[in-house]
């Protein structure tokens, strides 16, 4: 598809934060300690944002759905990593490098499902194996607009070719005894 886009992440951010801005920003006096603090960090950034920065990831936004709209006449799917490494810890440690280069952003620890969120294509992920640390990994299967049926149906024959529901990573097999 190319490189168009310098930080979709950043762009999703800047969208989805006024969105959720907007609609809590009156309960905030009221109802502040009723959001979790990353919840609220986010939702607080809508304040920072610049008529034209807000302008302008409307406009990415709506490159990017006509670029995917190009991509899948020619493709029904589009398959991507879930994570760029290893499932991040469920005790919220989560990397702060990939292949030893910082991250510059919080968003670049999920880069490969913010640009599905911010152009509205169905997508879904599915394990698809283990890592050599016996941490899950995740495969993004997304479809056109519209053809939530697609990525169903791909989810459904994936997981029918590779059952994963009889292994678990092992700390999570350790607490189930």
């Amino acid at each position: 598809m190319g490189h168009i886009f310098d930080d979709l992440g950043v762009l999703w951010g800047r969208i989805s934060s006024t969105g959720t801005y907007a609609q809590i920003y009156e309960k905030l006096a009221e109802e502040r300690d009723r959001f979790g603090h990353a919840f609220l960090t986010g939702a607080l950034t809508a304040k920072k944002i610049t008529w034209d920065k807000y302008g302008e990831a409307h406009r990415a936004r709506a490159k990017l759905v006509n670029q995917l709209a190009d991509f899948f006449k020619k493709y029904d799917l589009l398959l991507t990593p879930t994570l760029p490494f290893d499932a991040i810890d469920a005790r919220g440690n989560w990397p702060t490098e990939i292949d030893g280069k910082p991250l510059k952003s919080p968003l670049h620890v999920v880069p490969f499902t913010p640009p599905f969120n911010l152009s509205g294509h169905p997508a879904i992920s599915v394990r698809s194996g283990f890592s050599d640390r016996d941490l899950p990994i995740g495969l993004q299967i997304v479809a056109g607009r519209h053809r939530d049926d697609l990525v169903l149906q791909a989810a459904y024959a994936f997981e029918q070719a590779r059952p994963w529901n009889d292994r678990w990573p092992v700390e999570v097999a350790a607490m189930a005894v």
